[in-house]
């Protein structure tokens, strides 16, 4: 389990990390919208510490957004909200909604930050994310992260172990807010044709346990998924909710107990170990 740190007075800057795979994704973002302005110059400083378990070797990282150039090669409006991202950054004329000069940075913020929580890969490219792939199975680590400018910093300790999610402060709720209240993500959502995006499933008891199945609704989620997995709760008559388990897709040495006449297991395995993208098949 991970150590929660809290603080005495409102928090600056908020950490959150969470084990996928064998990698501990790690965001962050300072509060204060005029603290986001100047890391984007002088950036972050992460370093890790082997509080028990193997000690693999990390050394600190400064952590910068990507370029003006970086974001002109890699995204295209197509992409959604890294595109917009990038040109609210780098865009002088890419225009936003309607405000007064002294509160741009709160709406550069608003947008850009908040989309930097639901999306790692878009966290990296901001210069407010980083993924350590150099961890061992169930060995703790403390990040510890540092803006360069103001020298705020903020540490989180979490295992190793898949699933595993953390924040500190562990409460903290942000506020971010938009015109209208739609955000980049959602006016995304707004011009994609509709796809029912949910995890489907089913239960059946038996005389002493309950078998669970499901399935998610599109191949993007099942990408995802495995890599992910998915953790299921269970929910009581006095509405409380239990983490029962976490499951992710069997490692190989399972794989290779299936019996040969077993044809659709062996398809299946197939498929989760090319990482669910089947070759040659459409979605």
């Amino acid at each position: 389990m991970g150590q929660y740190y809290f603080f005495s007075k409102k928090p600056e800057l908020i950490v959150n990390t969470r084990v996928i795979g064998n990698k501990i994704e790690i965001n962050w973002y300072p509060i204060d919208p005029l603290q986001w302005k100047s890391g984007l110059k002088t950036g972050y400083t992460i370093s890790r510490e082997t509080i028990s378990g193997h000690n693999t070797s990390f050394t600190p990282q400064s952590i910068l957004p990507k370029s003006k150039e970086w974001f002109s090669v890699n995204t295209k409006p197509e992409d959604g909200v890294i595109f917009p991202a990038g040109e609210i950054l780098y865009n002088p004329n890419f225009s936003i909604p309607s405000s007064e000069n002294s509160d741009a940075w709160d709406l550069k913020y608003n947008y850009v930050v908040y989309e930097t929580t639901l999306d790692q890969d878009l966290a990296n490219a901001i210069g407010l994310g980083y993924v350590d792939s150099l961890i061992s199975n169930n060995a703790k680590y403390r990040y510890t992260i540092k803006h360069n400018q103001s020298g705020l910093t903020n540490s989180i300790e979490i295992t190793a172990n898949p699933g595993e999610v953390i924040q500190v402060p562990k409460d903290f709720e942000p506020n971010f807010t938009f015109p209208d209240g739609k955000s980049l993500s959602y006016l995304n959502q707004l011009s994609q044709p509709f796809v029912l995006k949910v995890v489907i499933g089913k239960a059946r008891p038996l005389i002493d346990s309950i078998v669970l199945r499901w399935g998610p609704s599109t191949p993007e989620l099942w990408r995802n998924a495995m890599e992910d997995g998915y953790e299921i709760y269970r929910i009581d008559e006095k509405d409380v909710k239990t983490k029962v388990t976490s499951i992710l897709p069997w490692k190989e040495d399972r794989f290779t107990q299936i019996p040969l006449s077993d044809t659709l297991a062996l398809l299946a395995a197939s498929f989760v170990k090319d990482k669910g993208i089947p070759q040659k098949m459409e979605n």
